[in-house]
């Protein structure tokens, strides 16, 4: 399973933190290119767009997703994240 674990950062707009496994982030991004799109690059940090969610990946382990204005649930992101394989 990629994700380790989730927390609340604000329950006003539904943002949650995911700590994931180092070997996954590749594949997480590949499936947000693949449903949706990269937005910025720089350095560590990688935003995009899954499905209609704000996503930002900070390297090596943490998601940063914002649902304020999404269909999606946390547990549907948790759901395909742990879907996709490791990078072995």
């Amino acid at each position: 399973m990629c994700v380790k674990s989730k927390i609340v950062v604000c329950s006003s707009s539904k943002t949650y933190m995911l700590k994931v496994d180092e070997k996954c982030v590749d594949n997480i991004i590949k499936l947000i290119e693949k449903r949706g799109r990269i937005t910025a690059r720089f350095g560590p940090l990688v935003k995009g767009v899954y499905v209609d969610a704000p996503i930002t990946i900070i390297k090596p382990d943490k998601v940063q997703v914002m649902l304020l204005h999404s269909k999606l649930s946390i547990d549907d992101i948790v759901r395909d994240f742990n879907s996709i394989r490791k990078n072995e």
